[in-house]
């Protein structure tokens, strides 16, 4: 990760050699250059600090990143979630279980449908045919 730096403080978080390519297109810059010549043009690499443990509650917020101890590192602010958070996380919880009990149900339905076709003495579907035999007759 990398940080702009202007006057000693930070311009850009995160900054990439593709957004000095763009803000300075006359410019030649390898892909991976030393920290050196990144140094030279204001930017620098960023530590990365790992982030405190929150609870259900809290939200993990990135903070533009601190200079100390001669380094640049990550800076990480706890913060209370908002309601409206709590309220589509559970939203996104109950969609995620709802599509892996529907993807079960089909996986069952589709082992069903093979089992009475052995019983009639037809040969089994793949899944495939069973999608299009499904949209042809159920759907």
């Amino acid at each position: 990760m990398l940080v702009l730096i202007k006057n000693n403080r930070v311009k850009t978080y995160p900054y990439s050699i593709g957004q000095f390519k763009k803000d300075n297109p006359k410019v030649s810059m390898r892909r991976n250059p030393p920290e050196e010549r990144l140094n030279e043009w204001g930017i620098f690499k960023v530590a990365r600090v790992t982030p405190p443990e929150i609870s259900d509650t809290q939200k993990l917020v990135e903070q533009k990143p601190a200079f100390a101890n001669g380094h640049w590192r990550q800076v990480w602010k706890i913060r209370a979630k908002k309601q409206s958070e709590i309220d589509a996380e559970e939203a996104a919880a109950e969609e995620s279980h709802a599509r892996l009990l529907q993807q079960r149900e089909i996986k069952a339905l589709f082992l069903q449908h093979n089992e009475i076709r052995a019983l009639k003495g037809e040969k089994a579907h793949t899944r495939a045919e069973f999608k299009k035999w499904w949209r042809q007759n159920v759907k």
